[in-house]
Order: C-alpha cells, then structure tokens, then sequence
C-alpha cells in the first residue's frame, strides 16, 4: 500500500505545491467515489481527422488530399479500429488499451460556432458555456462545487495557472511541474484577481496570457520538457489513497498550420508516451480512472498551401482509462462530402455532451448548472460496475 512518504515524494518530483486562496472560498469539494478522472486540454485544435482518420469513408483519400493518411496495410499506414475509423500511426502503442476495451473514441464533436477563434473557443471548451464569454467559472469547478464533502483533498493542475476549466468556488491546487520555469510574475495573478469583475480587462489580460503561451509551445527545446515524468508523477498523487482525485493538463502545439504530417506525427508520439506514463503512475488505480483528451476545434478538411491545415469546425475525443466502456468509436458521421461552409467536417455531437456523460457516469455529478445550456448527457462511455 502506498504510504505518506510515496505521496511526498511524487510532490517532491512535481516541485513546489501551492493552494490558491481565491480559488478555495467555499468547504473543500471532491467526488463521493474513490474514482478519478484526467482532463487533458489540447490547445490549438486538434485536427480529429488525422487523430481518428475515417479511412472507410469513400471520399477520404480526395476529400484530405495531401492530409491523407496511407491506408490501413501499407507502410506507415493508419491503424484500423473498426473498418470505417482507425488511429494515427503515431499512437501504435495505445492499440493494447483499444483492444482492452480502455479506449474509445467520440468523432465529429464540436461546440456551438465559434468563428474558428482560439479565444473564443477556448473559452468555449473549459466554461462549458454556449457562447463566448458568458460564463467566468469552469465546468469542472461548478461540477466539483456540487460534489459531496468527503474529502479535503482539492482537485490539481499541472502548470504555472489556473485553466478556466478549473476557476470557481471548489478548490484548487496549482502544482508547478519539475523542470519548468517559476511563475513567471506574481503580478500578473495580483493583477488577474483585480480584473474578475471587469469583463473587457479580464479578457483582454486573458487573450494576452493565451497568446503568450502559445508562443512559448513553439520556443525550441521548451516543449515536452519532463512532460513524461510530470505525467507519471500525476498518476502517482492521484493513486495515493491521501491525493486528489481530479487533474487536469494543458498541452501546447496541435495549431498545425505547416507542415502537419511531421510536427503532428511528433506531437502525437509524445502525447501517447505521457499517457501511458500517467497509466503507469497510476498503477491498479487506473481501473478506476477516466481520462478525457479534449480540443477546441478540428481542421480544415483538405490542406493549404504550407502542408498545414488552417482551424476548423468538428474534432474528435479520446477517452481512455480503466473506467472506459471502450473498443470503439462513437459517431454520427456525417460524411466527407456535405462540409460545413465547404470545408470543415460538420459537428454532429456537442463536445459538452461528452463532458457530461463523464461527469454523470463516472463521478456521479449532474446538473444544471454544469452545462447551462447544453444538450443530453452522452450515456454508455462509461463501463458498468
């Protein structure tokens, strides 16, 4: 059994812990089972179509053009699943799971119209809101704000700041990942705390910070930095009986606008290595865990004229975990050859749904005023007990 030495010493790899006392107003809140659950938030826009490829769809090949990926059975091709969808070949290493039954996919999802902005639709994607702007707090925060008071221990975030997703009356722990800068400058929090009530500096000062760090994804050798010890640290603090329950991780460099294939393929190896680093971490507790991979728009469907492809409408979700009913891929395809302003794959199942189907089945939160304005909660992604 996991000891308080073993906790201390994944806080240790994880370096300086810090509670963040604007975010704890309220009694500490967390989940009334013993189950976890891990947001990972791409940012950038993932494109789903290369994440999930439809190689069984008959205008794949014309409809990607240069995007296509080979086909299932030729060299570095795409790794079928079902027949119709297949993975990226990047992401060989996360087929065991997918034949476990401990992943599954959700295609063609997406949020209301967000005009393809990244401000917007990340605001979007962690708000759960269905326009931009209209809420301040996260999703995950107003859902762990209802949960039952069982535990004191608070729901963390790998980085430097508090994501929107996770901004609200429930508590959080900011935990500043082992090789990674010291928070750059305590002003600029002081400063984000006075603008909360002032909608027009509030965002402005977070479409700067937003920027900043997507900046900062491209600065050569800061990307990945020990994101794979970080990843297994995090499964470490969550497995401990005394940790959280709840974490959430930001990752940088899916905005593919030049040359996709190779930078996308790179990404994508590293995203599966810190996956399963995170699965390593958590030991038999990912029997328990449900970890949700989530972006806020795909791509174009063909590319542009830098091998790239330019931002998007629908994308894809990737759950995987112990607590996954998977082996499969879930969709209301609707197709490669009726496109959104002809050129995006058609969103056909909102993002938000997904979300909630989590949230409800996994961790036994539902409510209104998670998702204010959303549709049904998705069933059947979690496996019965």
């Amino acid at each position: 059994m996991a000891s308080r030495r073993d906790l201390l010493r994944s806080l240790a790899a994880l370096s300086a812990l810090s509670a963040l006392p604007t975010l704890s107003r309220s009694s500490h809140a967390s989940t009334t089972s013993d189950q976890r659950l891990v947001v990972v938030v791409l940012r950038g826009g993932l494109d789903g179509l290369a994440l999930l490829p439809p190689h069984g769809d008959p205008a794949y090949s014309d409809a990607r053009q240069r995007m296509a990926l080979p086909l299932p059975g030729e060299q570095g091709g795409i790794l079928d699943l079902d027949g119709f969808f297949g993975l990226h070949p990047a992401m060989a290493d996360l087929l065991p799971l997918y034949a476990a039954g401990e992943m599954l996919g959700v295609h063609a999802v997406g949020l209301p119209d967000t005009q393809r902005s990244h401000f917007d639709a990340q605001d979007m994607l962690e708000s759960g809101a269905g326009a931009p702007h209209a809420l301040k707090t996260g999703w995950l925060n107003r859902a762990l704000s209802v949960a039952a008071p069982h535990s004191t221990s608070p729901a963390i975030v790998i980085g430097q700041s508090v994501p929107l997703v996770l901004r609200g009356p429930a508590p959080v722990t900011s935990i500043l990942a082992a090789g990674s800068a010291p928070s750059a400058d305590p002003f600029l929090e002081m400063v984000s705390g006075l603008y909360t009530e002032d909608r027009v500096l509030s965002q402005a000062l977070e479409q700067g910070l937003m920027t900043q760090s997507m900046l900062e994804e491209q600065l050569p050798g800061r990307r990945g930095r020990g994101a794979k010890k970080q990843a297994r640290s995090t499964g470490q603090l969550l497995a401990h009986p005394e940790g959280p329950r709840v974490a959430v991780m930001t990752v940088g460099g899916v905005d593919t606008h030049a040359s996709q294939r190779a930078t996308l393929s790179t990404r994508l190896r590293k995203l599966t290595e810190n996956i399963l680093a995170l699965r390593e971490g958590l030991g038999s507790a990912w029997s328990e865990t449900a970890v949700v991979l989530i972006t806020e728009f795909g791509r174009t469907v063909s590319s542009n004229g830098t091998g790239g492809t330019d931002h998007g409408t629908a994308s894809a979700a990737l759950l995987l975990g112990g607590a996954i009913a998977g082996r499969r891929v879930i969709s209301d395809w609707p197709g490669l050859t009726r496109l959104h302003e002809g050129r995006d794959l058609r969103v056909t199942t909102d993002l938000r749904s997904v979300l909630a189907g989590v949230l409800r089945d996994h961790l036994g939160l539902a409510g209104s005023g998670i998702f204010p304005d959303a549709p049904a909660a998705l069933p059947g992604l979690i496996r019965a007990v």
